[in-house]
């Protein structure tokens, strides 16, 4: 987490979405198949996802991105996104923003830049606005006033990323997130006598 998003032409950024980052397998002929961060397979609980992920056009694709519940004005909302998997079937919309591309029909794209595989990976989503399965758009230019921009809309921030490096697992420099309200953690405590021992 950085203070200011950072400043360079090599740098794109993204909003930052509040839901659950998540892999999808696509495999001509199978079910889509939907990982967590940790390996669970949550393709279940995501199966409103499997149309829209049947419209990607790839005969075998590894996708990266975030599932997330819309609230009215189409910002994630975290809270509706747990509530929506809680009660298993909702009328909650569960939307996917894919940012990266992994693979492509048996080609390993990692170590491609990430312009790249963006760019390869915005030609085989679905178009339509209403798809649950979408592009996650990036801007290039100031993140700083993408961020503003952001915040006064009342989202949770922007995700700046290295344009040029490859794909990584792990966390490193090629991602900063700048959010809109650094969060603070607190512990609170309460104390309550015990009448007992007065008695």
């Amino acid at each position: 987490l950085v203070q200011s998003p950072p400043t360079g032409k090599e740098w794109i950024h993204e909003i930052k979405f509040d839901g659950y980052r998540t892999l999808a397998r696509i495999e001509k002929g199978r079910a889509p198949k939907l990982l967590t961060r940790k390996g669970l397979d949550w393709s279940e609980k995501y199966s409103s996802l499997s149309d829209g992920l049947r419209r990607v056009r790839a005969r075998s694709t590894l996708l990266d991105g975030e599932v997330v519940a819309l609230d009215r004005e189409g910002r994630s909302d975290f809270g509706a996104l747990q509530r929506a998997l809680r009660r298993g079937s909702s009328p909650t919309k569960l939307v996917y923003y894919v940012f990266d591309l992994l693979e492509l029909d048996g080609e390993d794209l990692r170590p491609l830049p990430l312009r790249e595989r963006k760019s390869r990976l915005s030609r085989i989503l679905p178009k339509d606005d209403d798809s649950s399965v979408r592009f996650s758009e990036h801007w290039e230019g100031s993140g700083g006033k993408l961020l503003e921009k952001g915040c006064e809309l009342g989202l949770e921030g922007i995700v700046s990323k290295d344009r040029d490096s490859p794909y990584s697992s792990g966390r490193g420099r090629s991602w900063l997130p700048s959010k809109c309200h650094p969060g603070q953690e607190v512990v609170i405590v309460g104390f309550t006598p015990d009448r007992k021992s007065e008695e």
